[in-house]
């Protein structure tokens, strides 16, 4: 009988392993949501929202209308009233009025070309003017934005070569003649 309860040894407790492997995938899942809204270094992103008001293009006055709409939602805006709500009861995005017009974070180059202006020169925070696209019209304010390194450089680059025709030429001076 002694020999049947030395053999029957006692189970492993394995409950610290289950523990420590809870720990480490609880662990690596926050490390996932802490990098996971990051934008890469060579992307650059803008975050922004939008009211858009739609009109039929081969209809002047569905046009006009749209037009009217637009810029009393922009003046009601400028005295006070919540872009954020005003988006949720007119814009006709449905992707993005439900949530105050907020658009997301948004890639270079994957807004129409005005929007696309506006993303990229405006101030962070500032309501836009009308801005017309083929999707219709648009009022849009910049949340943030996040320029790449490699768009910075772009930019930069631009404004000197701009600077530098405003300055008369091509920012090359002909060579001092040596002194005799």
């Amino acid at each position: 009988m002694a020999s049947d309860l030395e053999s029957q040894a006692e189970p492993k407790d394995r409950t610290k392993y289950m523990w420590g492997a809870v720990i480490l995938i609880f662990a690596i899942m926050v490390a996932a949501l802490a990098f996971q809204g990051r934008p890469t270094p060579n992307t650059s992103v803008v975050r922004m929202k939008h009211i858009l008001i739609r009109f039929n293009a081969g209809d002047p006055a569905d046009e006009a209308r749209a037009r009217d709409v637009i810029r009393g939602l922009r003046e009601r805006i400028l005295k006070g009233e919540s872009f954020e709500k005003l988006a949720e009861d007119f814009s006709n995005d449905p992707l993005s009025a439900s949530r105050g017009g907020d658009l997301g974070q948004m890639e270079k180059g994957t807004l129409t070309d005005a929007m696309e202006k506006f993303a990229w020169t405006a101030p962070i925070g500032q309501l836009s003017d009308v801005i017309k696209s083929s999707y219709g019209y648009h009022l849009a304010i910049v949340s943030e934005r996040f320029i790449s390194e490699i768009d910075r450089l772009e930019m930069e680059k631009k404004k000197q070569d701009s600077q530098d025709s405003i300055s008369g030429g091509g920012g090359a001076s002909a060579p001092a003649s040596p002194a005799q």
